[in-house]
């Protein structure tokens, strides 16, 4: 491997390991058992949610988590939910 993309490589993660870990960023996921069934998953982890369902990527942004639409019938976790209270959103 290249030794540039390497030392970057542990740059990045050193940096990850510096935030504060009392506070993980999270991201809005999808459930893969249904349309419109959100849920969160730590950051850089999206295909696991908080509450153990297996998920994929949204383009869904955090500050949207929660958000009601009147043509959408879609599902926020509430197990996730709870799960994150004191971690980042």
């Amino acid at each position: 491997m290249n030794l540039n993309f390497i030392t970057a490589l542990r740059s990045f993660f050193r940096h990850k390991s510096e935030a504060d870990p009392a506070k993980p960023s999270l991201m809005v996921v999808e459930g893969v058992e249904s349309v419109w069934s959100y849920h969160l998953a730590p950051s850089g982890a999206p295909f696991e949610a908080l509450c153990g369902r297996r998920t994929m990527r949204t383009s869904i942004p955090l500050s949207a988590w929660g958000v009601r639409l009147d043509h959408i019938p879609e599902k926020w976790c509430s197990k996730c939910a709870a799960l994150s209270d004191g971690q980042s959103r």
